[in-house]
This record gives C-alpha cells, structure tokens and sequence, in this order.
C-alpha cells in the first residue's frame, strides 16, 4: 500500500493582481548541487557571478537527499521553491521576486505545521546572502516577508507532519494498521478503552511516508487509538 503526504507550500503575493501560478514538482530528491564558479586564469581566484550566488541560496539551504515538495505562487514574477530536510525536519523555502518592484508575500504550509524560530538569507544586487534578521511566524502555517526587487530569498522553519492513522485491519493475533507521518519524525500511540484514560502503547520514529504498527489481539474492552507528535 503506498501512501502519499498532501504536503505543500503556496506563496502569495499580496495585493496581485495576477491568479498564474506555477506548480513545482513533488517529491523529488535532490542528489547534485552546482555553483557557476568562473576562474580567472591570470590570479587563479575563484569569481563566483550573480548568478552562482542566487544558486548559492540552494546549495546553502537544501542539503543532499531533500524531498521538493509542492509550491504554488499567484505571482508570475515571483517563483518559489519548498524542500523538507527529513534528516533535520527542517523546511526549507528559496523565493525569486524578478519583479522591479518589492513583493509581501505569504508563505503557506498546507499538510504540516511550522514549529520554531525562522531564519534565513537574502541576496540583492547590492549585497549577497545577508541574514534575515526579526522573522516571526503568523501562526503554525504561515509567515510573511518582504521581497525586495530583483532579489532571491532563502527560508529555513523547523516543521511537524501531523500523524494520521488509517483503518485497522485485523488478523487472528494481531491488530494492525499503518501510521502516516513525516520521515524522520517521531510519534507516540497510545490506546484507551473509555476515551478518558489514555496508555501509551509505543513510541515509533518514521523511517517511510507511512510505517505498518500491530498490537496483540485481546478479547475484551473495544479499544481505541490514536497518535501524537512526540514533542
């Protein structure tokens, strides 16, 4: 059985006119990262151009075996990018403003939740990768920033997947079912048998989308189940 996390960002820029979007690729892993580093052949010094530093906020921000997720803008001069760092459980963000006027745009997080502080970087023609200073969520799914003109922006928020159980099945000794989840993230199962008292039953940290549980089969009570972030 193969299951699949609704995981997606949308930015939005406030005040647009303009309902395009652009819809990036989902779930691809990232293996090779590049950076136009020109040498010059007098001095031998590595000249990194505009256009290395603005890749740069990649190679900075997105590390080796992230999942692209979904990302959507409704801005056709603003292009974005969404990475979760499943080693790490940190998103990551890599917005383009192309456009010769600054944007606010939300950043959206639908299928998860942002948990933590924001950090990030921003690349201009006058000054590259300079650190965004006084982030601050709006809530658990969405912040806002400024975009200046002509300018590529990198944000990093640690993120929680919430779990989500699917109908058990039962076998003559077992009770089991499939956790769904972010990888790398961990959750506890717990059962009851009034809805009140509440056992934990195990602690389990995703190594899949989705991980098959079983608890022993037992004549008795109805039980009920449910899951949790392990926070």
């Amino acid at each position: 059985m193969v299951f699949a996390m609704p995981l997606q960002a949308m930015v939005k820029a406030k005040n647009s006119s303009n309902s395009l979007g652009r819809q990036a690729a989902i779930s691809t892993r990232i293996t090779h990262k590049f950076c136009y580093r020109p040498i010059n052949n007098d001095t031998g010094e590595v000249v990194i151009s505009a256009f290395g530093r603005a890749i740069g906020h990649y190679a900075r921000w997105v590390k080796p075996g992230a999942r692209r997720i979904g990302a959507t803008t409704d801005d056709p001069l603003v292009q974005a990018s969404s990475f979760l760092n499943e080693t790490d459980g940190i998103a990551a963000f890599v917005v383009l403003n192309n456009a010769a006027q600054p944007r606010a745009v939300s950043v959206q997080f639908r299928g998860a939740q942002f948990a933590g502080a924001v950090t990030g970087e921003q690349s201009t023609a006058a000054a590259y990768w300079q650190t965004l200073l006084g982030l601050a969520l709006n809530n658990a799914t969405n912040l806002t920033i400024n975009l200046p003109s002509h300018s590529v922006t990198s944000l990093a928020v640690s993120y929680l997947v919430p779990p989500q159980l699917n109908l058990p099945w039962l076998t003559p000794t077992e009770l089991r079912f499939a956790l769904i989840g972010g990888i790398g993230q961990s959750y506890i199962v717990e059962t009851s048998t009034d809805l009140v008292a509440w056992s934990v039953s195990q602690a389990i940290t995703l190594t899949n989308l989705a991980n098959e549980l079983t608890l022993p089969r037992a004549d008795g009570p109805m039980r009920f189940i449910r899951a949790r972030t392990n926070r």
